[in-house]
């Protein structure tokens, strides 16, 4: 009967101290695309030096610039400013169209246009990578995004 118990309380404390893989990471792709996101910073990296800018062009007083990408392909740039009224507005770029295969971004046009890696994508955040080379020199440009609030 204590072999019962000690293997049943073993059973147990086994139970509880294992974990699903799932709790252990975050799922990395798993966010929806469809939203919209506030630049945070870039960092670009040639060969092994890397170098981050943080994204402080939002107009003070207003609502943080943002991209949206939306459920049909389209992808607007926005930016806010304060108008000759000192009221802030909304200033938006032509939209541009974008398509996701996978965890590959392609933008068509505009500040942000060309051929991008997802390397991040959860419910708050997002990561985009674009990796060039050129005499034997890489340039990794990766953009940070947040969720914006709505």
């Amino acid at each position: 009967m204590k072999k019962i118990k000690f293997l049943v309380a073993a059973f147990i404390a086994v139970a509880l101290s294992a974990s699903c893989s799932s709790d252990d990471s975050e799922d990395l792709l798993g966010g929806d695309l469809t939203a919209r996101w506030n630049q945070t910073k870039t960092v670009i990296k040639i060969s092994e030096e890397s170098f981050t800018q943080d994204y402080d062009s939002n107009e003070p007083g207003c609502d943080k610039d943002y991209i949206e990408f939306t459920d049909g392909g389209q992808l607007n740039d926005v930016i806010f400013f304060r108008n000759a009224s000192d009221v802030c507005t909304e200033d938006a770029s032509t939209p541009q169209t974008y398509t996701r295969t996978d965890n590959t971004l392609v933008i068509s046009g505009g500040e942000f246009g060309g051929t991008y890696e997802i390397i991040r994508l959860t419910n708050s955040e997002l990561r985009i990578q674009q990796s060039s080379s050129s005499a034997g020199i890489t340039t990794t440009t990766t953009v940070y995004f947040s969720k914006a609030a709505m």
